[in-house]
């Protein structure tokens, strides 16, 4: 990975891509360090002469699956709004909704525009406004990519109650 840590048996060389030279022949204890990736270390034997290349390294993504709490308030329009914070920085693509049923009606999916493409750092509230209050059991459906580690893809389902 680009902008590891490269330690050579505990003593630091600089960061990936490097190349360490003049060594003596024997083994050597190698380690990569990189915020949000578990420190890898891997033993290698140096021989004379020959040049060793370690491109091969894969280091573990240790950020946490994403999460998000939800909280609603009804505003001064009789409008509901969803307040949304995520466990972690996210690139937020999409948001899909499944209203709760209404007098015997099912309830119907909304697929929004809202946060497509927005990036929300870590501990940003981000508000969604529907145009009425309806009480009941919400499915909320979000999508988008961790920012951090491999930025992998997430798909987070809630079930979320407005009394």
């Amino acid at each position: 990975p680009t902008s590891a840590e490269v330690f050579l048996d505990g003593d630091f060389k600089g960061k990936t891509p490097q190349t360490i030279e003049n060594l003596i022949p024997g083994e050597y204890q190698v380690t990569f360090k990189l915020e949000h990736f578990a420190d890898t270390t891997v033993a290698t034997q140096i021989f004379a002469g020959e040049t060793t290349i370690m491109d091969e390294i894969f280091l573990r993504d240790i950020t946490p699956d994403v999460d998000v709490s939800i909280s609603d308030i009804e505003n001064n329009n009789g409008q509901l709004v969803f307040k949304f914070i995520f466990n972690q920085g996210v690139f937020f693509e999409k948001l899909q909704a499944t209203k709760p049923k209404e007098n015997g009606e099912p309830g119907g999916d909304i697929l929004l525009p809202f946060g497509i493409g927005q990036i929300f750092p870590f501990g940003h509230e981000a508000d969604w406004t529907y145009a009425e209050k309806i009480n009941g059991f919400w499915t909320i459906v979000f999508y988008g990519n961790k920012l951090d580690g491999r930025q992998q893809e997430f798909e987070i389902t809630k079930i979320y109650q407005v009394q």
